[in-house]
């Protein structure tokens, strides 16, 4: 599935119209070919997580539009774009949004529960490939951080997806954890011959990114 940015503007440059003529992304027309990796670059309150709030569909543009194949966002209605996200899109947020009171397997099978299209062997493998395997059956708030964030990694990868996006990923991973996530990641992409789009606050070799575009 092709997406396409056509003169987007976010709400938080809509009155800062002069910080937008050398954008490769706002107000410009910016491609993602199925199939490509894009990596997005830029220090922290640049709008990189405003990029993947935009392209999963949590926020609308200030002006512009986002196509999704033919559709767009703005024209799209609540449950289409549900459907969307549930068979097309795959997310890991930057607040990993996990749900403190269940255990990592309850966070990651409500994710995989809504498709049925990776199995609880494959959510065991991918746990014991990041060393989180043993931490299945832990409740969320005893875990550290980087345990937190390999969950939320597998977590977004149990479903079927077009695209995956990825909200700093490796941010709080030491080289060797980050190293084993991008390997899992590239791994399930190649699966379900996809696109990736992945954002950072500096430029990262982990998943080999084709396509890099600074904010």
């Amino acid at each position: 599935m092709r997406i396409s940015f056509s003169n987007v503007v976010p709400a938080f440059l809509s009155e800062q119209r002069d910080k937008l003529s050398a954008s490769r992304v706002w107000d410009a027309d910016l491609i993602l070919n199925s199939g490509d990796f894009l990596e997005i670059t830029a220090p922290s309150g640049k709008g990189k997580t405003m990029f993947i709030s935009l392209l999963y569909g949590f926020q609308k543009p200030v002006s512009g539009n986002i196509f999704y194949g033919d559709e767009t966002l703005t024209g799209m209605n609540p449950s289409r774009l549900a459907e969307l996200r549930r068979t097309a899109m795959g997310i890991v947020f930057q607040d990993l949004k996990l749900y403190p009171e269940l255990t990592a397997r309850e966070n990651i099978m409500m994710k995989a529960g809504l498709t049925s299209t990776v199995t609880t062997t494959k959510i065991n493998e991918m746990a014991e490939s990041l060393s989180v395997g043993w931490l299945l059956d832990n409740k969320c708030r005893h875990l550290s951080q980087g345990q937190m964030q390999r969950v939320a990694v597998i977590r977004g990868l149990s479903q079927s997806f077009s695209w995956l996006l990825l909200d700093e990923p490796f941010s709080h991973l030491d080289e060797r954890s980050a190293t084993a996530t991008a390997e899992l990641i590239k791994q399930r992409c190649r699966e379900e011959n996809t696109g990736l789009v992945l954002t950072t606050l500096h430029p990262q070799s982990y998943c080999k990114c084709n396509e890099s575009y600074a904010l």
